[in-house]
């Protein structure tokens, strides 16, 4: 499963990373995909090290 979501959600996983979709906020489903990209895609493309995590406290914080 890791190497699925690496695959197709890589690139935009890293782009909320960076702040780069936090426009995404803005409606209640956009939010939901933002959270999604920020706390669950995290466990897989960084598996294993802090990164994993370092989204957690922004995703809290749009919960």
């Amino acid at each position: 499963m890791d190497a699925t979501i690496i695959e197709k959600f890589g690139p935009l996983t890293t782009a909320a990373a960076r702040g780069e979709l936090d426009h995404w906020a803005q409606t209640q489903r956009e939010r939901l995909a933002l959270l999604i990209a920020l706390d669950q895609f995290p466990r897989s493309l960084w598996r294993d090290t802090p990164s994993a995590f370092a989204q957690d406290i922004k995703a809290t914080r749009l919960a």
